[in-house]
């Protein structure tokens, strides 16, 4: 882990404090137990039809009041608990700066955005073992 992301410290001292810290039986093996790395790449098309039909089912299932909610607490948007995908644009949306289509299409631009670093990210690591999982046979289908 990487002291310098705060982001990620934090939720590791706050996962050690909920939990215990981590087990004796992990630290005696020296860590992480081996495990087969498998990586999941749909096309790309698919990908992006399934990006945009949960942003739409984001908003049909309440993004919207749950923003809206966060605001009324005092929750400001800027925030990094509210950067998760969306919230700057559905609070701006609230705010009446922008089109619920507006926010909508930004929310799918930046998680398409996010989708492709992760991918360039992931394919770095070579013991990834790639599977399309539209494909018939995914494991056929599969590239180490």
């Amino acid at each position: 882990m990487d002291a310098r992301n705060v982001r990620r410290v934090v939720r590791y001292v706050e996962a050690a404090l909920l939990t215990g810290g981590l087990s004796a039986s992990w630290r005696r093996q020296g860590g992480a137990i081996p495990a087969r790395k498998i990586g999941l790449a749909p096309p790309r098309e698919t990908l992006i039809r399934a990006i945009e039909a949960r942003v739409r089912r984001m908003v049909d299932d309440g993004v919207l009041d749950e923003t809206r909610a966060l605001i009324a607490r005092g929750l400001d948007p800027a925030l990094p608990s509210l950067s998760g995908h969306g919230y700057i644009h559905w609070s701006r949306h609230l705010a009446g700066a922008l089109s619920l289509e507006q926010a909508t299409a930004l929310t799918v631009r930046d998680t398409r955005r996010y989708s492709r670093r992760q991918m360039t990210w992931f394919r770095r690591d070579g013991a990834i073992r790639w599977i399309d999982p539209t494909a018939e046979d995914p494991l056929g289908a599969a590239t180490e």
